[in-house]
């Protein structure tokens, strides 16, 4: 006997779009990005461990004895996003920074001024400025888990370049190279929200590893580092031209003998 074909038209429609419709991959996109970024890090040295010139009043250091350093950088630039495919992209970045580095001598009376008289000019202020070329290969998945909350894993690759052409001391006036390999994790959850100029408002927050090779490893004193970060981000694809996210950023990092916190503010185009 004939088969009767289905009463429900979405099963025509199915059938016709399934064959019709040709399997085209998204064309290469290029886009144009930029970046702000604030950051701060407190640090303590034991200060025992400094060769000291000579003693004061017959005295050494005593076990207090500390330099309590708290630096902070502020790095802006910009770059280019090549997307050739939807999992993969090339971003070389450029970027230029200010660092500050403030040493306070810690201890008793006689230990700060031990260490006022003998590190005051190494160790209480340092200043630099650099440019900073960062060519990175990222592989990008992203999964749908629910309707408003989106899975994304990321490997991402990165050679830094760095040359500091300006500083308070010729022994900073260096030029470095590093690698960096990380795995990214985060979790994009779309609020529903739409109240701020009618965009979607998105809470990110990400976990992400990073392997250091080369010179970087000297400053840091870790191959491993491991951060997490938390973004709010507004989606503005459809309302500002040009424009596809914009966000802030807090991601704290912490590693081997190493803690740091940063502010930052993103604007995808």
């Amino acid at each position: 006997p004939r088969e009767t074909p289905p009463a429900d038209p979405a099963w025509y429609e199915e059938i016709e779009k399934a064959f019709s419709a040709p399997h085209t991959e998204p064309a290469p996109r290029l886009r144009f990005f930029a970046l702000l970024n604030y950051g701060s890090n407190t640090a303590s040295s034991d200060a025992r461990e400094l060769p000291i010139n000579g003693p004061l009043l017959g005295r050494r250091l005593s076990p207090k004895a500390a330099v309590e350093l708290q630096s902070f950088s502020l790095r802006a630039g910009g770059g280019v996003r090549l997307d050739p495919f939807e999992w993969l992209a090339f971003l070389p970045t450029f970027t230029v920074s200010y660092n500050n580095v403030h040493g306070t001598p810690a201890g008793d009376r006689f230990d700060r001024l031990i260490l006022q008289r003998d590190y005051s000019k190494l160790l209480v202020d340092w200043r630099s400025e650099s440019i900073t070329y960062v060519p990175q290969l990222e592989v990008r998945f992203a999964f749908d888990l629910t309707s408003f909350l989106q899975l994304g894993l990321t490997v991402y690759h990165s050679y830094l370049t760095t040359h500091v052409f300006s500083a308070t001391s010729s022994l900073h006036r260096v030029s470095s190279r590093s690698w960096l390999t990380v795995l990214l994790l985060e979790f994009d959850f779309n609020t529903g929200w739409d109240g701020f100029y009618e965009q979607d408002l998105h809470i990110i927050p990400t976990f992400r590893y990073t392997n250091v090779q080369g010179d970087a490893v000297n400053g840091l004193g870790t191959h491993d580092l491991v951060s997490v970060e938390l973004a709010v981000e507004f989606d503005t694809t459809e309302t500002v031209p040009f424009s596809s996210r914009l966000g802030v950023h807090l991601r704290y990092v912490f590693g081997v003998h190493l803690r740091a916190w940063s502010v930052g503010a993103s604007h995808e185009f």
